[in-house]
């Protein structure tokens, strides 16, 4: 039992350890820019930082330079860095070199309306390191000494030798009704039904919370309240995340899912519980079903127009989740402080770069036999691939048709369109009823 729950506890302890949404956007969206496109004049490397700004520290950034502050958080269009990045004022345009694509200079605005997020700078230890809990070697701990004769095991020494020193005392022991509800909560997420509850109150048997806990640990809720903590670890979900496929379903995700909670059930040791979901397809002699392991690599964010960034993805689950590690900086720099060079990061890159998801799903059935499951499943698949392509076909004709008929409209309106803005050419568009991808293809066409 004590086993269980601390690997449970252990994969609490590493979804609380995920740095959130805020250090994600200044580690991958403005230390990268400030680091290629700034330190170059702005940094304690330069031989002399200009305007005496320095941005490579946290520090610095708060600072500013000879001209003030260069970033109010929550507020980028008073933050001087935006102005600068902007190339809006007459003696100030940053970088020199030209301005900085509008989506960059964008990702920058949102991390100063959001509170223009900074990490503390460290201080470096005696061997040039930060001491992390994930690189030191497990150690056991005595537990400390305590006055009172109390609790039943040696973690309650640990806690009442801290409330000895506060000159505290335990609170009273719960009475039958308030502890079953307080441990059904704990192990299944759910409250105890009434006649649960009066049967405990009923056994006076020593062993009686012994017993209660087995049955809890039993209950197939126990994997569905524990397994979502570690599901958000492995950033888990139904439907793909990218603005195109907005609510498209990931075929078949609910296995990862349905594994993870099998896994905490079925008491799957911590070290196989790792390694299938990283290897699973390379480890022999397994049961098909432990394939379904591998969806903590492929159901991560899909970026389609940018593989490196879904790799990037990878990358970062997998040394958040199993290692305790940020690695992801690495991408562009080695670390400062944590012994993470980007040799490692490619190292990584090269691995998880030769992910490919397979069109097959053994997990349906015993492999070279498809199941009932994936017999419905494939000729299903191949009707609706059927009637897409139909549809495709279908459709293209349509509007190969339909925009023949308005070729003239388009030629006019190009001519027209060539000394508008944006917003006149939107105007343009919607007062002549035409569709301004076509327009644009009728641009670039005749450029």
């Amino acid at each position: 039992m004590l086993l269980r729950l601390g690997v449970a506890g252990a994969i609490m302890a590493t979804a609380v350890a995920a740095q959130d949404a805020t250090s994600d956007r200044f580690e991958k969206k403005v230390r990268p820019v400030l680091a290629q496109r700034c330190y170059q004049c702005h940094s304690s490397s330069a031989p002399a930082p200009q305007g005496g700004l320095l941005l490579d520290s946290a520090a610095g950034i708060r600072r500013g330079g000879n001209s003030g502050p260069v970033v109010r958080p929550g507020n980028p269009e008073t933050s001087l860095l935006i102005r600068a990045l902007r190339y809006q004022d007459k003696n100030l345009k940053m970088p020199p070199g030209g301005a900085l694509p509008p989506e960059i200079v964008a990702d920058l605005e949102t991390w100063i309306r959001e509170g223009a997020f900074l990490p503390e700078d460290r201080a470096l230890s005696t061997k040039g390191q930060a001491k992390l809990w994930s690189l030191s070697a497990p150690a056991r701990t005595v537990p400390p000494p305590a006055k009172e004769r109390w609790g039943r095991n040696e973690i309650d020494r640990f806690i009442l030798s801290k409330l000895e020193a506060k000159g505290l005392a335990p609170s009273a022991e719960a009475d039958r009704r308030t502890l079953i509800r307080r441990v059904s909560y704990d192990l299944t997420g759910m409250p105890p039904s009434a006649r649960d509850v009066d049967a405990f109150v009923k056994d006076t048997a020593p062993d009686a919370y012994e017993k209660l806990i087995d049955r809890l640990l039993a209950s197939p809720r126990y994997g569905e309240r524990w397994g979502r903590h570690w599901l958000d670890v492995a950033r888990y979900a139904d439907s793909e995340n990218d603005s195109v496929n907005s609510g498209q379903r990931y075929p078949w995700s609910y296995t990862y899912r349905d594994w993870v909670i099998r896994s905490f059930n079925d008491d799957l040791p911590y070290d196989r519980f790792v390694l299938y979901q990283i290897a699973a397809d390379r480890v022999g002699g397994i049961e098909p079903r432990h394939l379904a392991a591998l969806g903590f690599l492929s159901l991560g964010r899909e970026f389609p127009k940018s593989y490196p960034e879904t790799v990037d993805d990878r990358i970062d689950a997998v040394s958040r989740g199993f290692l305790g590690l940020t690695v992801a900086c690495a991408r562009c720099h080695d670390h400062k402080f944590d012994p993470i060079p980007t040799r490692d990061y490619y190292s990584l890159y090269s691995i998880l770069s030769n992910i490919r998801q397979p069109k097959e799903f053994p997990l349906l059935g015993p492999v070279g036999a498809p199941s009932p499951k994936e017999a419905l499943y494939q000729t299903r698949l191949t009707r609706i691939e059927k009637e897409l392509e139909a549809y495709r076909t279908r459709r293209n004709g349509e509007m190969v048709a339909f925009f023949k008929t308005q070729t003239a409209e388009y030629l006019l309106a190009a001519h027209d369109a060539e000394s508008m803005s944006n917003t006149e050419i939107e105007d343009l568009v919607r007062d002549r009823q035409l569709n301004q991808h076509v327009l644009e293809r009728w641009r670039k066409y005749l450029r």
